[in-house]
């Protein structure tokens, strides 16, 4: 099995992020299999699936990622009433488009 990642900045999204950036970059072609098939990586992920999960990045990114959901999602009533479209705010008073 080998692989080939073809953008220098790959290397800390995987760091960071690696459930999104690995099939971001299968997808986008900045990473490729050199030797094995598509099926051989994912059996070789799947088996070291736990392992990863023990990795002390892997526990820190998870706790930050859901420790900081709330400050990324924040839509509160006023953000919430600056996104709304004039039209919509119509529509949903009435009912119906005008």
């Amino acid at each position: 099995m080998a692989i080939r990642l073809h953008d220098t900045a790959l290397h800390w999204k995987l760091l960071l992020n690696p459930q999104i950036a690995l099939p971001e970059a299968y997808m986008f072609g900045t990473l490729t299999i050199e030797k094995g098939t598509l099926d051989d990586f994912l059996l070789l992920l799947a088996n070291n699936n736990q392992e990863f999960r023990n990795f002390f990045m892997s526990n820190l990114q998870t706790r930050l990622r859901y420790g900081l959901r709330k400050l990324w999602q924040d839509n509160s009533p006023d953000k919430a009433r600056h996104n709304v479209h004039p039209a919509s705010e119509r529509i949903a008073r009435t009912g119906a488009a005008k």
